[in-house]
């Protein structure tokens, strides 16, 4: 028998069903349009599961006993989301992206910066300083500590005394403890003296070392200071006439313009 098309009636739908699958369907519009309007990056990924993440919460907290929706990570049945966990763990990785993103930013681009703070000058121009100090400079402070050297073998010689001989791997022992006191990360002292005897490359039966610092004078006059300094001095007036055979003298000048010397005896 011909019915005419006409079948069984189709149970109505729910208003809160429709409500939900209209929401749904909006949703799904403002992803596909967000997708289409913009590069997927890592981070624009973070902020669209974000929102959905969002908009499920308020879903769970305006719908009442017996709801159902759901969403990337889990299904919220009766209001309660049943990998709540997953959740967590997600939000915890798009925060950990976010921050290895913006800390790889911080280490790699700030050569590319076309706008510098005043914190970036300064760190840029400590970082300069500290180069040409250490190593564009490095010929010149040796020129200084081997000057310091005739002048001690000068006064050795008023007294009878041989010469020194100069010795490139002490005047590098010490111009590492010279650096340190110039940049303040030891005091002016003989702090760590046995460890850079220890670093002596010669085999040798006695060890001395004098320190100074001067500052506010010409370069010229740093070698000449230093060495009536030591010879003013009874402790270092006698490591000067010790019986020594080597000697290296490490300097170092920070900064401020500060010059530190480190002088380092060896017997063989």
């Amino acid at each position: 028998m011909d019915t005419g098309g006409v079948g069984r009636k189709k149970k109505p739908i729910s208003k809160d069903l429709r409500e939900k699958l209209r929401a749904q369907k909006r949703r799904a519009e403002r992803d596909s349009a967000y997708l289409r309007q913009s590069r997927i990056t890592k981070d624009k990924m973070a902020d669209l599961v974000l929102k959905r993440l969002a908009g499920n919460k308020e879903q769970k907290n305006g719908s009442g006993g017996g709801t159902t929706g759901t969403n990337g990570t889990g299904t919220i049945r009766m209001g309660k989301v049943s990998d709540f966990n997953r959740v967590r763990r997600l939000q915890t990785q798009i925060d950990q992206v976010r921050q290895n993103k913006n800390k790889h930013w911080r280490n790699t681009r700030l050569g590319r910066k076309r706008v510098f703070t005043v914190s970036d000058l300064e760190k840029m121009a400590e970082e300069r300083q500290k180069a040409v100090s250490n190593f564009g400079n490095k010929h010149e402070l040796d020129k200084i500590g081997k000057e310091a050297l005739k002048y001690t073998n000068e006064f050795r010689a008023k007294h009878g005394k041989p010469p020194l001989e100069w010795h490139q791997a002490l005047c590098d022992i010490g111009r590492v403890h010279s650096k340190d006191m110039g940049d303040g990360k030891v005091p002016f002292s003989h702090v760590g003296f046995k460890e850079r005897v220890a670093k002596y490359p010669m085999r040798h039966s006695a060890a001395a070392e004098n320190l100074a610092m001067n500052g506010g004078i010409p370069e010229a006059q740093v070698a000449r200071v230093s060495v009536n300094g030591w010879i003013d001095s009874p402790g270092h007036r006698k490591n000067l006439l010790s019986e020594q055979t080597l000697c290296g003298i490490g300097v170092y000048k920070n900064a401020k313009g500060q010059y530190y010397l480190t002088q380092l005896f060896a017997r063989t």
